[in-house]
């Protein structure tokens, strides 16, 4: 650059400073042109680092606002949190907190110590039920006993007159005994219990089976009537069906007057008797009977019930069935002519299913004022014939005890 045509000014364009520094002024004659914006071109020689420096000075400010406003937004935050902290804080509630666990403690001690004598509370009551649990149930069972005796024929009247064996209307159990079932449809479709089995059985039995817990009474006997002129009633296991057998499928049981002069209505199947039927049955095998006795070595005679023995000896009280006639002081009559007579071995079987005397006694009422009770069933009655029975005796063992009563021993029949 020699000169500045757009200057004017002689005294200082001619001036010796002026001229000497001439090119110095080219820097600020392009930025004030620039300034103008006069010039195509656009440039800045100001160092970037004083440049960003200025602009974070003119934004500082801002800067700071922001973050104080951020601090105190924090701050209140925090004092509410610490203003709800401290109101359940440890310093202010520590005391009842302890107390508390105290308490806790003390009531889970108790807790155990209560559920300890409730287990020895229990323990005791299962030890007294074992005791006194028969008490409360005892009477079934003597119902059941009572009902099964009273199903037994027996001479009555005029027929106590009678002497012989063959004629007398008389069973002998040799054995009672029960067994629980906790599902007595398990017994009813046992293979035990054929057809032939529920043959014997009353109609409504045979096609519906038992259901539920119960026991199943099993009674072992033996017979010697014998009627010749009556095979479908009065001999073997038909004369087991015509009497017991019938009886057990009876509501009620009359043997007519007794010796007491009342009569004897003795309910069955209102107490929960069902289901009975002849589970097996020997054939008949003869054996010698003496019917004065059966001498002995000592010159007398032995007197027992010929229901007693393979060998059976006469002395029968007519009186009770299966009795026995005392022969302490009576005249011997001696031996007599032995006779060959039939024994009959036999299984009857039935379900029961306990009835509180309560409801049965309602049962009786309501029974007694629809039909009239019906009677025992004689040793001549009509009755059909069935299929042979052969099927194999059950073994049963007298249950244990539980929901339904005790079990007593097994009662040997008279």
């Amino acid at each position: 650059v020699d000169t500045f045509k757009g200057l004017a000014g002689d005294h200082v364009l001619n001036a010796p400073l002026f001229q000497d520094n001439l090119l110095t002024f080219v820097v600020p004659y392009g930025l004030a042109i620039q300034a103008l914006k006069l010039t195509e071109i656009r440039t800045t020689l100001l160092p970037p680092e004083i440049a960003l420096e200025r602009k974070i000075r003119r934004k500082k400010p801002w800067a700071v606002a922001t973050a104080a406003t951020l601090l105190i937004g924090l701050a209140t935050s925090a004092a509410g949190y610490g203003s709800v902290w401290h109101s359940v804080s440890k310093a202010r509630f520590g005391a009842a907190e302890e107390e508390a666990g105290k308490v806790e403690t003390e009531a889970s001690g108790l807790k155990s110590k209560y559920s300890g004598e409730v287990g020895k509370n229990k323990t005791l009551q299962e030890s007294g039920q074992k005791l006194v649990g028969s008490l409360q149930t005892r009477e079934y069972w003597v119902e059941v006993y009572k009902a099964v005796d009273e199903c037994l024929p027996r001479d009555v009247g005029n027929e106590l007159d009678k002497t012989e064996i063959r004629k007398l209307k008389r069973i002998s159990l040799r054995s009672i005994t029960c067994k629980k079932h906790s599902d007595l449809a398990a017994w009813f479709s046992s293979p035990a219990i054929t057809e032939g089995v529920k043959s014997h059985m009353s109609e409504s039995d045979a096609k519906t089976g038992p259901t539920g817990a119960g026991y199943v009474f099993t009674l072992q006997g033996v017979h010697y009537h014998d009627e010749k002129e009556k095979p479908s009633t009065g001999q073997g296991v038909n004369y087991v069906r015509a009497t017991l057998l019938t009886n057990l499928q009876s509501a009620f049981v009359n043997q007519g007057e007794h010796a007491n002069g009342g009569p004897n209505d003795t309910p069955v199947r209102v107490i929960g008797i069902s289901h009975a039927t002849v589970s097996t049955s020997s054939d008949k095998k003869q054996v010698t009977f003496y019917p004065n006795g059966k001498p002995n070595a000592g010159g007398g005679r032995q007197s027992s019930s010929p229901f007693g023995g393979a060998i059976p000896t006469g002395g029968l009280d007519a009186g009770r069935p299966g009795g026995v006639r005392p022969v302490i002081g009576e005249e011997d009559k001696g031996p007599g002519q032995p006779i060959q007579i039939w024994q009959t071995n036999f299984t009857v079987q039935f379900v029961w299913k306990p009835t509180p005397l309560g409801k049965a006694r309602d049962d009786i009422a309501a029974a007694a004022a629809a039909v009239v009770p019906p009677q025992s069933v004689p040793a001549n009655a009509p009755t059909s014939p069935t299929s042979p029975i052969s099927t194999p005796p059950t073994s049963v063992t007298p249950p244990p005890t539980g929901a339904l009563p005790a079990t007593p021993p097994a009662a040997p029949g008279g």
